[in-house]
């Protein structure tokens, strides 16, 4: 059994599963979902239901096989044959001893890096997609995606700004980050046609892309960022944001072709490294 903690928006969610699922896959055991925290905090919402994910959510008593807090764990703990196995992520970058770990373990952290989960890539492809079907508004915009040269680009914003924590880890992609990559975009794709996704949509309109290029702004999807994730892995190309609600938006699009262009500065401080970016993803 693999219990993985689940937390955070939905692209960290997505990190999380994809991690507990390699090594469910890996061991050929049962992976088990703790979604306690959304108990404690309404900020977010857990949205895996959305996907073809296999879901099974955790027990109190799995959380006690993990903890060695059964009967047996506890007599085996007082021999010295502690059960105990809780891997916590301390911070950002690839930890391969996540990739080795054994069956029977509690997950928990970010896991953001496909190498994470990069043996089971194609069954994380299939299973991290949205089941539902679009609504009406969405199903007319994937069309339209589909039927020209589409490429998205995420604008990160919200508590990155807000939260004067979250601003000085993460910081934000600048203006000049945008005109930068679309510069480069314009130039490595024929005829592009922009899709704007960002959780403050009326600065997107006044900084992103006016008057330039073809462009829509995606602005109806608040509370269901499912259907915009679909959106965004239904373009062709991406411009991403320092999001890992972007990221999957990238790495989800099946185009062989595709073109994403991601910051190289993921984290505000430069002294924090991580594995986040893809080797083969142009960094500006």
């Amino acid at each position: 059994m693999i219990i993985v903690n689940i937390y955070g928006g939905l692209g960290n969610q997505l990190f999380q599963y994809a991690a507990g699922r390699q090594l469910a896959e890996k061991h050929r055991t049962d992976l088990k979902l703790d979604i306690d925290n959304y108990k404690k905090d309404n900020r977010r919402q857990y949205s895996l239901h959305y996907f073809n994910i296999k879901e099974n959510f955790c027990t109190p008593g799995d959380k006690a096989i993990i903890n060695g807090k059964t009967t047996w764990q506890k007599l085996s703990n007082k021999a010295g044959l502690s059960s105990r196995k809780i891997y916590t992520e301390r911070g950002p970058g690839f930890n391969r001893n996540i990739i080795d770990a054994g069956d029977n373990i509690y997950l928990d952290g970010h896991w953001q890096s496909e190498k994470y989960f990069k043996p089971i890539e194609k069954i994380i492809r299939a299973e991290c997609r949205v089941k539902e079907l679009p609504s009406a508004i969405n199903k007319d915009l994937a069309d339209k995606i589909g039927s020209v040269n589409a490429v998205s680009i995420h604008v990160r914003r919200g508590d990155f700004v807000t939260n004067k924590e979250a601003n000085a880890y993460h910081g934000v992609c600048g203006i000049d980050y945008y005109v930068k990559t679309i510069r480069q975009m314009t130039v490595a794709v024929k005829d592009p046609y922009f899709f704007v996704f960002s959780d403050d949509i009326e600065l997107a309109k006044v900084n992103i892309l006016t008057g330039m290029h073809p462009v829509e702004y995606i602005d109806h999807n608040t509370g269901a960022e499912h259907e915009g994730l679909r959106l965004m892995y239904s373009c062709k190309h991406h411009i991403i944001a320092n999001s890992s609600f972007s990221w999957w938006g990238a790495w989800l699009n099946d185009n062989t072709d595709k073109k994403i262009i991601a910051p190289v500065k993921w984290f505000q401080s430069q002294s924090v490294t991580s594995d986040i970016v893809p080797e083969n993803w142009i960094k500006i």
